[in-house]
């Protein structure tokens, strides 16, 4: 009899917008942009909470990989966020695993930059070429940084 499928969550952090990714025995079934707007208040925090404990019921999540931003570019709202998702995280018994953008550049083909990684996972999924209009470059990144992260915990 099969096991239960590994389901984890990709996730890259930001205090104005969360990029998502899921993926269950190795296919990709969900990713996309969380966003939050106005300025931080104890209101969007719960917010950022609330759309990251949902991810993990939707999806039945067994393991969450977050990307780590450089600590000089963290603010303290950041390091909140970061905080609250890890505490999520060990309170449901999840398996956990962070990764700086580096490490995410040597699993993509040793991608020189955010956009090579993009490349490399539009290669690896077609379906994310179909990228939306109306989104900044740096928040859709953050997109393909969730799914680059997802990848690396599947095969750790």
């Amino acid at each position: 009899m099969p096991g239960k499928p590994i389901t984890i969550l990709g996730i890259s952090p930001g205090t104005r917008c969360l990029g998502y990714a899921v993926l269950s025995d190795g296919e990709l079934v969900d990713w996309g942009l969380k966003t939050f707007k106005g300025k931080w208040t104890k209101n969007r925090e719960r917010k950022i909470l609330m759309a990251f404990n949902r991810l993990l019921t939707d999806y039945q999540v067994s393991a969450v990989a977050l990307k780590l931003c450089r600590s000089v570019c963290r603010t303290a709202n950041l390091n909140r966020v970061y905080s609250l998702i890890k505490s999520t995280v060990k309170k449901n018994g999840l398996r956990y695993s962070q990764l700086t953008i580096e490490k995410l550049k040597q699993a993509c083909s040793q991608a020189k930059s955010k956009q090579d990684i993009s490349k490399f996972l539009k290669t690896r999924y077609p379906e994310l070429n179909e990228g939306p209009a109306n989104t900044k470059e740096g928040d859709y990144i953050r997109q393909f940084e969730a799914i680059a992260v997802a990848l690396c915990l599947e095969s750790a």
